[in-house]
């Protein structure tokens, strides 16, 4: 697999990610209600606003590769959450879940964060 449908890959794996934060999100609030819920909805609409449109442009600027984004999106039933996600969700595996996803979210906008400020940082740098 090449490094550009890498990309597409994980684009869309990562803006069905997002989508599903953000039923999880709302689906708990509905049972729970309370604002962590809320808090992992606003970050799945965070990143779908995000990924969405930075996929699209990368789409036009990798035309060639539009093929496998429709094979990726024609899968995706196969990455719905089993159903120990859609139990109780005020048992301990629901919580567990939820912090999980808590914490995965987190490492990832600290890794997406540093690579950011790496490349300002060396914008910066070539610029002077």
């Amino acid at each position: 697999m090449s490094l550009k449908a890498f990309h597409i890959f994980f684009i869309t794996l990562s803006s069905l990610l997002a989508a599903t934060l953000i039923f999880w999100g709302f689906r708990d609030y509905q049972t729970t209600h309370l604002t962590g819920s809320l808090v992992l909805a606003g970050i799945g609409i965070l990143l779908v606003v995000i990924l969405i449109p930075y996929g699209r442009w990368f789409l036009k600027k990798m035309a060639k590769v539009g093929p496998l984004v429709l094979g990726l999106v024609m899968v995706e039933k196969a990455s719905w959450a089993c159903a120990v996600c859609f139990g109780d969700p005020t048992s301990l595996l629901s919580k567990g879940a939820k912090m999980g996803v808590f914490f995965l979210v987190a490492v990832v906008l600290v890794v997406l964060g540093s690579i950011v400020g790496v490349a300002v940082s060396w914008n910066r740098r070539a610029k002077q």
